[in-house]
């Protein structure tokens, strides 16, 4: 299978969506959120804040649009300085203790974020909070709406093939795709309970991400999904 960062899509048995059959083990496609890109031009950045604006009354009123900083190899992130640059005109980016922060609405596709680190050094994530939520505690509408800033974000760096694949299966609606969701320390479990408090385990893979229970529609969007690290 072929993972990047937030979506990989394995192709071969993937036909139509609706009426074609389960596919098998090894033909499933697999959305997976990895540590490591470094890439956030206007187009992209733009791109994320419009899918975010657009899901938000839907699934997280009240959320947060952020992206986070996070280091390679075990690098420090001390003295880190982030600014967004189009042509002479410079923004400070005032990260936080977790090295996150917000973007404000961009006027252009030729504003890009910049470092004074590496893309050996450093790689970005996104995150949908609401308030009172963390990475231990999230809403499902969160990371519904998580999974289609995500893709607005990334998507083209697909062709135009895999982009029909993903959204012809259903996309972040999909039970036929595996959609997981990385976390910046080992996981020892992860379930998600339901406001009237019946929980179930959810898929934790090699301990390091956990199956999103996005496509359930029997979860609504305030069923909160939790996490213990080891």
């Amino acid at each position: 299978m072929r993972r990047l960062w937030l979506a990989a899509l394995a192709l071969a048995g993937v036909a139509h969506a609706e009426d074609a059959p389960p596919p098998a083990p090894s033909d499933e496609i697999v959305v997976t959120a990895l540590k490591g890109m470094w890439s956030l031009e206007g187009k992209r950045i733009r791109a994320a804040q419009a899918a975010f604006a657009a899901g938000q009354p839907r699934y997280a009123p009240g959320s947060r649009l952020l992206f986070q900083i996070l280091p390679k190899g075990g690098r420090s992130l001390d003295g880190l300085t982030l600014t967004l640059r189009n042509g002479d005109d410079i923004l400070p980016v005032e990260p936080d203790g977790e090295h996150r922060f917000a973007l404000p609405p961009l006027d252009s596709d030729g504003w890009r974020l910049t470092a004074n680190r590496t893309p050996a050094e450093m790689g970005v994530r996104i995150w949908v909070l609401s308030p009172g939520t963390g990475e231990t505690d999230r809403r499902v509408g969160d990371l519904r709406l998580h999974c289609r800033v995500g893709w607005a974000l990334i998507q083209d760096r697909f062709n135009f093939i895999q982009r029909g694949l993903f959204n012809a299966v259903g996309g972040c609606d999909s039970s036929r795709i595996m959609i997981y969701m990385g976390t910046t320390r080992p996981l020892a479990s992860a379930s998600v309970t339901a406001p009237d408090g019946k929980s179930r385990p959810l898929d934790v893979d090699k301990g390091l991400r956990y199956r999103m229970p996005i496509a359930d529609k029997d979860l609504p969007d305030g069923a909160r999904v939790r996490l213990t690290f080891r």
